[in-house]
């Protein structure tokens, strides 16, 4: 539902400031901004670090509300420099493979600033949905003015890395083209034992109506009767898709979750823009230990646990929409090994 923007904030000058959600008022994308100063992201998504942010007393107290167009012409007039990292590579992934722990890893380097999943944006990459008046132009110019402000660095970092949530690969023609010198690495694992996690905690774009991008896919009322393992496996299928598209076509890195962690230091390090040293090493494999969606927790495996927990209905269905995909990716995998 649209919201009601407050009154537009007059200052034009954002260094120091986040969005951190985008809304729509009157015809109007809108931006929701709260001070972030030198705050590093740390946590394993973006939500978790703007709530720290939120619970600020000046962030309690003030805010700033603006039209994207301030954002625009903010981002276009900047000055580039040591407060601002440009786009390293962009995440993808099948959803439950490893894409948070890989986030976490390059979080915790002094050297990288990390956007992991961030809402907002959700709402740009599917806003002509919305408002169709909006050009394919101008939707990229959005898209790439957003990205600067995620890129500010708190401690003069080097890097941004975004990492994508899973449904976002079906758009990789726009993100293509709104950033086509940034590199892609796409990560996925055996889709069953994704479906399995997706049964136990469905994510949003896994129940039928809440995500508008995947009901233009499957009208609502067709994934309602389809059925939850069915569901599962037709979103899977067309995320495989894209992924396997992604790799073979446009050269993105293909990643399976096997590989993990190891690959992060080892062949991957060039394209991450890690350091080659042995203190980037340690920390890298220090941080691997850690559960990367509850960090307190010491990691523990849960492939042999997912197996066994799918249903012959499941297995029957993932193997229908995913498991050409899957294949495809495997192969692409050890060719690039």
């Amino acid at each position: 539902m649209d919201r009601v923007a407050p009154p537009a904030s007059a200052v034009t000058d954002f260094a120091g400031w986040l969005p951190i959600r985008l809304f729509v008022d009157g015809g109007t994308l809108w931006v929701d901004w709260c001070y972030r100063g030198d705050t590093r992201f740390t946590a394993p998504f973006f939500q978790d670090d703007v709530q720290r942010l939120l619970r600020a007393p000046f962030n309690m107290a003030y805010r700033r509300y603006t039209p994207i167009s301030d954002l625009v012409n903010w981002a276009e007039t900047a000055t580039r420099g040591s407060h601002h990292a440009p786009l390293k590579v962009l995440i993808a992934h099948a959803s439950r493979c490893g894409s948070t722990l890989l986030s976490q890893m390059l979080a915790h380097q002094p050297t990288h600033v990390v956007m992991s999943e961030p809402p907002l944006l959700d709402t740009l990459v599917g806003i002509r949905a919305r408002l169709p008046e909006v050009t394919h132009a101008q939707h990229l110019t959005w898209l790439r003015a957003l990205v600067f402000a995620l890129g500010q660095t708190p401690a003069n970092e080097t890097h941004l890395v975004i990492k994508l949530d899973a449904w976002h690969v079906l758009q990789h023609e726009l993100l293509r083209a709104a950033f086509p010198e940034v590199p892609w690495l796409f990560i996925y694992r055996d889709p069953i034992e994704i479906a399995v996690s997706q049964l136990e905690q469905r994510a949003s774009y896994m129940v039928p109506g809440m995500v508008t991008a995947m009901s233009a896919q499957t009208p609502t009322a067709d994934a309602i009767a389809m059925g939850a393992d069915s569901y599962i496996a037709t979103v899977l299928g067309k995320i495989f898709s894209a992924g396997a598209s992604v790799c073979s076509g446009t050269g993105a890195q293909p990643l399976n979750y096997a590989a993990l962690p190891q690959a992060v230091w080892g062949k991957l390090r060039p394209l991450l823009g890690l350091d080659d040293d042995a203190v980037t090493a340690t920390a890298l494999r220090a941080t691997a230990t850690r559960d990367a969606k509850a960090p307190s927790l010491t990691f523990a495996a849960d492939t042999e646990r997912k197996q066994r927990k799918a249903t012959a209905s499941l297995r029957a269905a993932v193997l229908m929409h995913c498991q050409g995909s899957y294949n495809h990716l495997l192969q692409l995998s050890r060719t690039s090994q």
